[in-house]
């Protein structure tokens, strides 16, 4: 399959780069293109829309006021592990799918991969809410 060409049976426009993504799977493995037709499906995109809204949503509620032992303060905790954890699968599902150059190179997962490192750098490492 060349550069670009997308796999016989997808309606999407977004192809499918020849070569190994992640320097594993080929175009032919059973679980990239799973991974392609998820992240090409019409379903996985307004799921992830709406993700992205109930995050907006609770980010407008944090404030240097919550108190962090609150139940406000706990819960808005879990739902950034939970948030990351989603946009991290996000990532995940499309780096397998497109490879990681060919990911990288659409400015929007270029900003996706941003936020999702600096979520996870947060949580890990703290001190980075500034950011």
């Amino acid at each position: 399959m060349r550069q670009g060409s997308t796999v016989a049976g997808l309606d999407s426009g977004t192809p499918l780069y020849s070569g190994k993504a992640l320097w594993l799977l080929d175009t032919e493995n059973p679980v990239r293109l799973f991974c392609y037709r998820v992240c090409t499906s019409a379903v996985f995109e307004n799921l992830m829309l709406a993700v992205i809204l109930a995050s907006c949503l609770t980010m407008t509620l944090e404030s240097p006021r919550v108190a962090p032992d609150s139940s406000l303060g706990h819960g808005l905790y879990v739902s950034e592990l939970v948030f990351t954890a989603l946009f991290g699968l996000e990532m995940l599902v499309k780096v397998l799918a497109l490879g990681f150059v060919p990911y990288i190179r659409h400015w929007q997962n270029a900003i996706d991969c941003v936020v999702v490192i600096t979520a996870v750098l947060e949580l890990s490492v703290g001190g980075l809410r500034w950011f």
